[in-house]
């Protein structure tokens, strides 16, 4: 997993993030991979956001608990359009036990911790249509 920097702060993203966030990625890569033929395989990400990059004060980016891909296989997100990868990873997301929010391309879905319950149609939130934004809880 390749680390540059993409963000406008200027910093690179190769900043620590939480073992849980590091474990749902190993995990949604794997679960991904075997759904996914041997010629769309999941064989690089590139990860341009961790605790780099403008995001609110209140942002799983400031925790460490929160990432931004915006390439497979070194295709870009912005310029492949919704792709099986895209739809495996993002589905591969939401299977991992401590996900919180998993807005991408393909669907934005968000984890509430209080009241235990998916939102399936998160509003309110960003386009991703260029990145996967995914966090752990």
């Amino acid at each position: 997993m390749p680390f540059k920097t993409y963000t406008s702060d200027g910093k690179s993203s190769n900043q620590k993030i939480s073992q849980h966030t590091i474990n749902g990625l190993k995990f949604a890569l794997e679960e991904a991979n075997q759904n996914l033929s041997n010629s769309e395989k999941i064989t690089s990400i590139n990860i341009y956001a961790t605790t780099n990059g403008n995001h609110g004060p209140d942002s799983n980016h400031s925790r460490g608990t929160a990432v931004d891909i915006n390439s497979i296989n070194g295709d870009r997100m912005a310029l492949s359009g919704l792709t099986n990868q895209i739809k495996e990873l993002q589905k591969a997301m939401d299977k991992y036990e401590k996900v919180r929010e998993n807005y991408g391309p393909f669907f934005k879905h968000k984890y509430s911790k209080e009241t235990n319950t998916w939102d399936y149609d998160k509003k309110g939130i960003s386009p991703h249509k260029d990145h996967i934004h995914f966090s752990t809880r």
